[in-house]
């Protein structure tokens, strides 16, 4: 359990969660639903590959201003980027490892929060992939607050929100901007690549 009392030892853990508590992976849906691989091309550079796609995770334009964006990338596609779009929600897997990841360190006495990009649809529509949020101590989504990552008020909106003293903690994202911008904000970072290797940076870190 973490020591409290020494000003400088890490007490918090704030994960991301795409690609790194759960899998994002478009291909999936849109493999399982077109055949054509020209198709899915064009399909995810008007979707996923969209800034649209962002302007959803942060929560302010309506979904149907989103969809038409998706639909102006590529109007001749609009019958197939409407369905695509419907099947996002196949895009989200719980990784094996998660949930035992963060009992773990609850039981050890770290608190535990998320801080995600993620759009309102995407949330209310994946809630079994994000079971695991019953175990943390909190969670800050993009859409619920119309602010992203790197942003850095997002990072300053996650320490008033939950009570964290950057210096003593650690935040783990798949991003590199993401990860740059935390640090500038005074947390620890651990770009993550995989569990495997995450992990042990997290018990190298944990151990000081």
């Amino acid at each position: 359990m973490p020591e409290k009392n020494n000003p400088s030892v890490i007490d918090t853990v704030v994960f991301d969660i795409g690609r790194v508590l759960v899998d994002f992976q478009p291909d999936i849906p849109l493999e399982r639903h077109f055949s054509d691989p020209g198709l899915r091309r064009r399909l995810k550079k008007a979707v996923y590959d969209n800034p649209a796609w962002a302007e959803a995770d942060r929560g302010i334009l309506p979904e149907n201003e989103i969809l038409k964006r998706f639909i102006a990338a590529d109007p001749e596609l609009e019958t197939e980027i409407l369905a695509a779009y419907g099947y996002s929600r196949e895009t989200i897997r719980l990784f094996p490892y998660t949930e035992d990841w963060i009992r773990s360190l609850k039981a050890r006495g770290y608190r535990v929060f998320c801080l995600s990009n993620y759009s309102r649809r995407l949330r209310e529509e994946t809630s079994e992939e994000l079971r695991f949020l019953s175990l943390v101590d909190g969670v800050l989504f993009s859409y619920a607050c119309g602010l992203i990552k790197p942003d850095p008020a997002i990072y300053q909106l996650l320490f008033r929100q939950f009570s964290i003293t950057p210096e003593k903690a650690v935040f783990l994202d798949d991003n590199a901007d993401n990860i740059k911008a935390a640090g500038e904000q005074g947390l620890h970072t651990i770009l993550f690549t995989g569990y495997g290797d995450a992990q042990e940076k997290l018990e190298t870190l944990l151990a000081f």
